[in-house]
């Protein structure tokens, strides 16, 4: 397996974590190193995307909130 592939299996793991369960960085990097041994995780990297998928769901409620509204 690239390792694009596998990077892109870490983020794809980081949003379903961050949008579906609400995981905070500690939870998710203890998990992600058990199941991606190989890989190697940056904290900054992980804070990272943690703050970019959880602010698609931010954007998502507050345009659901204006279309209820409407």
């Amino acid at each position: 397996m690239s390792v694009a592939t596998q990077y892109r299996k870490v983020l794809d793991e980081i949003k379903f974590l961050t949008q579906e369960y609400g995981l905070g960085a500690k939870v998710q990097c203890q998990y992600l190193l058990k199941k991606f041994t190989t890989q190697s995780l940056y904290d900054h990297d992980l804070y990272h995307a943690i703050c970019k998928y959880k602010n698609q769901i931010d954007v998502t409620k507050t345009d659901r909130i204006v279309e209820a509204l409407l």
